[in-house]
């Protein structure tokens, strides 16, 4: 009685379909049944890899490609040996940023340019202190090597300084580049100027002991 339940409790679960334990890891998939579906399962995966593209900015790219300029140093002040009034000025400093050339009144007074005329010009140092000048002098005659140039100077007082190495007796500010049509190129420390249709090139940056002949030599002074 108790054995005939069971066989037919046997025969209806053999019947009966059972799911799968995870039936979504079947779905969609056909069995592969030959070496040539294998290879083209492969080959699908292979081309799956695809390589990625990464886009740089031009400054990158340019850093990358060594592309970007070499770095320089600071060559230095540009200065420049100058005549005026028999007197042989060696450094006298070049200067983009000051709108005025200015003469201290000491060295005014040692190179005998003439009587000053008064002006109602202010002077405004980097420091921020205003200065007032003690005049103007103007149509001076700069030689440049062969080259002559009127320039105007504003006459100031000034501290006394110890004349070393690094003293500059003079500057020539905006206007006497102007006039000479001064060309600067700092990378190679070479100036150009222009007189008329001639052309000058001077090392500005390291400048060169100025070759002279005995007989222009005589009766000049020299101020360093």
């Amino acid at each position: 009685m108790d054995e005939e339940p069971q066989i037919l409790l046997k025969e209806g679960m053999m019947k009966k379909h059972m799911p799968p334990p995870f039936p979504q890891a079947l779905r969609g998939k056909k069995p592969i049944k030959n070496a040539s579906e294998i290879l083209d399962v492969l080959r699908q995966v292979k081309r799956l890899n695809v390589t990625k593209q990464a886009f740089l900015t031009e400054q990158v790219s340019a850093i990358i490609q060594c592309k970007s300029p070499i770095k320089y140093k600071d060559p230095g002040c540009p200065t420049i040996s100058v005549n005026i009034g028999g007197t042989q000025v060696e450094k006298a400093l070049l200067d983009l940023g000051a709108s005025v050339n200015l003469l201290p009144y000491s060295v005014y007074k040692e190179l005998g340019l003439g009587e000053l005329k008064s002006t109602s010009i202010t002077l405004s140092l980097a420091d921020r202190s205003v200065k007032i000048p003690r005049g103007v002098i103007e149509d001076v005659l700069v030689q440049v090597d062969k080259f002559y140039y009127p320039v105007d100077f504003v006459v100031l007082d000034t501290d006394p300084i110890v004349k070393g190495i690094n003293y500059v007796p003079i500057i020539l500010g905006r206007p006497f580049l102007a006039t000479s049509n001064a060309i600067i190129n700092c990378r190679n420390g070479v100036m150009q100027l222009t007189f008329g249709n001639m052309t000058l090139e001077l090392n500005i940056f390291h400048l060169c002991q100025k070759h002279i002949h005995p007989e222009e030599d005589e009766g000049q002074k020299k101020f360093v």
